[in-house]
């Protein structure tokens, strides 16, 4: 009995267990009944938004690739991406496996590949760095002017940290401290760039960028997964060494 596969795992949003309740029809007046639509039962979720861990229990609509291999109380897994919103759910198919599977192995599996999926995205993030270091910041000052007359709730209101550097883990440096910009604005635009106080500890995955709103190059650390705290030295180390 086949595992989803990794592919398939990583372009699914609702990855979840059901019982097929009727072929050929649909939950949602938007999605009219076809050959291709199935109502089940959620049984159990395993992957999915935040806002979709309702969905347990409830009758959805599943758009399949292939209706003729299912028929009523049969128990299947899905992988499949959302589409409709509504009165109630409608997806579309990715990979189904029979649902019948070893639930303590699949649960495994399901936390392996997403702990890959992770990994390879970190990776990413350490692939594009000019430079990965462990340090310590000893320091933060604004270096945008707040001029009322031109901010706006976007304005990302820039600060530097200086980080003293203990370790360089990949690229190089001409001396043991260096300046990060980061924005202090908690905007939607800004909220999930990390933000950095003295005496703040870890390791920053740092890139080089043109920041026109201050009008100068700097190092900067704005996706969540630029900075780590220590305890994430050694697995970083690994991802590093793969490269």
């Amino acid at each position: 009995m086949a595992l989803p596969t990794r592919e398939n795992l990583q372009q699914s949003e609702l990855v979840f267990r059901a019982k097929v309740a009727q072929v050929g029809a649909s939950t949602m007046l938007e999605l009219p009944a076809s050959d291709a639509t199935t109502i089940v039962r959620v049984e159990e979720v395993y992957r999915s938004p935040e806002t979709l861990r309702f969905v347990s229990g409830k009758s959805i609509t599943v758009v399949t690739r292939d209706t003729g291999s299912l028929v009523a109380g049969q128990e299947v897994l899905f992988l499949t991406k959302v589409w409709l919103y509504g009165d109630s759910l409608a997806v579309v198919e990715l990979e189904r496996e029979p649902g019948g599977m070893d639930q303590a192995e699949l649960r495994q599996h399901l936390r392996a590949e997403a702990e890959a999926a992770k990994d390879d995205v970190l990776s990413y993030r350490i692939t594009g760095a000019y430079v990965v270091v462990l340090g310590k910041v000893i320091g933060t000052t604004p270096v945008q002017v707040q001029d009322p007359a031109t901010m706006s709730e976007h304005t990302p209101m820039w600060s530097a940290a200086i980080i003293q550097i203990s370790n360089v883990e990949k690229g190089s440096l001409p001396s043991n401290e260096v300046e990060v910009l980061y924005p202090e604005s908690r905007d939607v635009m800004w909220y999930r760039a990390p933000k950095f106080r003295a005496g703040q500890e870890g390791v920053w995955i740092l890139r080089k960028q043109q920041i026109e709103d201050v009008n100068r190059e700097g190092f900067t650390a704005l996706d969540p997964l630029d900075f780590h705290s220590t305890q994430a030295l050694e697995h970083i180390r690994r991802l590093i060494q793969r490269r």
